[in-house]
């Protein structure tokens, strides 16, 4: 009874093993990422790229707006008062933030 409980056990975790999503930041270049304007502490224009399914926690202040390019998902932001707030995207979609914090970003 051991060795089938053992069997068991081995088969439900390889049966159930599932690959890791990841949302990474990317070259901007690449085509269809998710584009996010953001304002660095000097004042100077920024844009991070992120591409592939998955969730990224960021910290980017004073974020303009977000390009989906070719994918759907959504931004996490701080809103007013510092309450959170989420912005969704689709493709070719272009999502005003209003100066505020993101804080994650979701392709899906």
């Amino acid at each position: 009874m051991r060795i089938v409980t053992l069997v068991a056990a081995a088969v439900m975790t390889v049966g159930f093993a599932t690959p890791a999503l990841a949302t990474d930041q990317v070259d901007c270049s690449v085509a269809g990422s998710v584009k996010i304007h953001w304002t660095d502490n000097s004042g100077t224009p920024r844009t991070n790229c992120y591409s592939n399914v998955g969730q990224l926690e960021v910290s980017l202040p004073r974020t303009s707006s977000v390009e989906a390019g070719n994918n759907f998902g959504w931004v996490d932001r701080t809103g007013p008062g510092g309450a959170g707030e989420r912005l969704a995207f689709g493709p070719g979609q272009t999502v005003q933030v209003g100066g505020f914090t993101i804080v994650s970003v979701r392709i899906t």
